[in-house]
């Protein structure tokens, strides 16, 4: 609301931390200022984490130790970036937007550097994650109208189309021969559908009803995911959808959950699970003086 020099309006609050819980034991902050952290993703050898947050004014890509020491801001592109994910030799990747020209994807290496840009079209590029071999990057474009998978190489080139009938968040199998992936159903919901695709082609099969849209993980055996969905309160549950058995068990419960979209993350030794919690929400009301 404006009068004469006077402007009112209405300012958001909103804080998004990482915590850690390892089953049978309570969850506690691990990352956390008064701004978004977000996204956090272990390293192959668990030894260190990336992860987004806007603590600088900007959201860039941060790592950190795993015990959440030695913080260091990665990128310094003073643009929205997010979804960093690790390759098996220890370079993240992660898509960044640029407000001009939408969401690209772009690698960089773990200890900084240059980013490259690995994507170009004029669409939406969004939520990188690497194959097996380090030799491809998955990612969801609307190129196409709707979002789908693509895959492109890694050292740059062309891209392939991977799904044709709608793919969001994708991580290959451990052998390399499947893709997981869930669906936006259209509605930007934070719990979607998780399907398997053969890598080489085929048909793609329902795996899980519901999980979050970037809140499940990829092993050897199965996979980790939070079902949807979560409670009014937070409330919500770590599962292990076993490929033996086709079985679904619960490992851990979640409070205060922040929905599908903040990821989730398990240490290679299995023993500790990181995932968003919005610690703080509400909005002020401010006062511009001698607005103009």
């Amino acid at each position: 609301m404006r009068n004469r020099n006077r402007l009112a309006y209405q300012q958001s609050l909103e804080d998004t931390d990482v915590w850690r819980i390892e089953p049978g034991k309570p969850a506690r902050s691990f990352l956390s200022s008064t701004r978004h952290e977000y996204a956090a993703q272990y390293s192959p050898d668990g030894t260190r984490v990336v992860f987004s947050s806007d603590r600088s004014g900007q959201t860039e890509i941060w790592t950190c130790n795993a015990d959440g020491g030695n913080l260091t801001q990665l990128t310094d592109f003073a643009e929205h970036s997010g979804t960093p994910r690790w390759s098996l030799t220890g370079v993240p990747s992660r898509s960044t937007a640029n407000r001009k020209e939408g969401w690209h994807i772009f690698v960089i290496a773990s200890d900084g550097g240059q980013p490259r840009r690995l994507t170009s079209d004029e669409r939406d590029e969004v939520i990188p994650s690497w194959s097996r071999d380090g030799n491809w990057i998955y990612y969801a474009s609307n190129r196409t109208r709707h979002f789908e998978i693509w895959k492109a190489p890694a050292k740059g080139g062309k891209a392939i189309q991977v799904t044709r009938n709608g793919g969001w968040t994708a991580f290959e199998s451990y052998d390399g021969k499947s893709l997981y992936y869930t669906k936006d159903p259209g509605d930007h919901g934070d719990f979607f559908a998780l399907w398997e695709l053969p890598v080489q082609g085929g048909q793609e099969r329902l795996v899980l009803e519901s999980v979050g849209s970037r809140a499940f993980v990829v092993m050897d055996d199965g996979i980790y995911y939070v079902p949807g969905p979560a409670a009014a309160d937070g409330n919500a549950s770590v599962r292990f959808h076993d490929f033996a058995t086709g079985k679904n068990r619960q490992i851990t419960s979640l409070k205060g959950f922040a929905g599908g979209w903040g990821g989730l993350t398990v240490s290679p030794d299995r023993k500790t699970f990181l995932f968003l919690v919005r610690t703080r929400t509400g909005s002020n009301v401010m006062v511009v003086d001698n607005f103009r």
